[in-house]
């Protein structure tokens, strides 16, 4: 018998390598199919975030003008204005913002065709100056005796169809 030298072959096969391509490919069109579904969930995410958001601040608004008729009522000397004063209009929706908030008179204003809500580039949202943005913000409040059940929906629109974020809050009378 003859002693043969045995060659390690070093190197792939043509065969492998086909493989390893296939595979990377496989795995590079998945990724690339599944990316614009990611970026438009991805999108909607944050409207959906910005809507919470907003009906928040609907909730706080209304808690603020609760809360500043408590104290007129409990500073006034001779006239005692009511804890809920400002929100018979808003059985049907109101619009208010921060800003129309800080001078109300002190009712709140109808919600009438329902306008966009704009935002100022120090990010403040209102319905005063501002570019518009795509939400719109109806804020309800009815009365019961010592509640006031308050219900904020944000709506808009993106690609196409309609979305809408809805709260509802309790608020008594302290």
């Amino acid at each position: 018998m003859s002693n043969k030298i045995f060659k390690s072959n070093k190197g792939f096969t043509l065969l492998e390598v086909l493989v390893a391509i296939f595979i990377v490919s496989v795995g590079v069109g998945g990724v690339a199919t599944i990316m614009p579904s990611l970026t438009a969930g991805s999108s909607l995410n944050q409207s959906r975030l910005t809507a919470a958001y907003l009906a928040q601040e609907g909730v706080e608004i209304v808690r603020n003008i609760r809360d500043t008729n408590w104290l007129e009522a409990h500073n006034s000397g001779g006239s005692t204005p009511l804890w809920n004063e400002g929100f018979n209009p808003c059985s049907s929706g109101c619009e208010v913002d921060y800003t129309s908030a800080a001078n109300l008179s002190p009712s709140l204003p109808a919600y009438g065709s329902g306008r966009y809500l704009n935002i100022d580039s120090s990010g403040l949202y209102s319905y005063g100056a501002g570019t518009q943005t795509k939400f719109k913000r109806k804020i309800t409040v009815q009365s019961a005796g010592d509640i006031l059940t308050i219900t904020v929906e944000v709506s808009w629109q993106e690609k196409g169809k309609s979305y809408n974020f809805s709260v509802q809050e309790k608020l008594y009378k302290w």
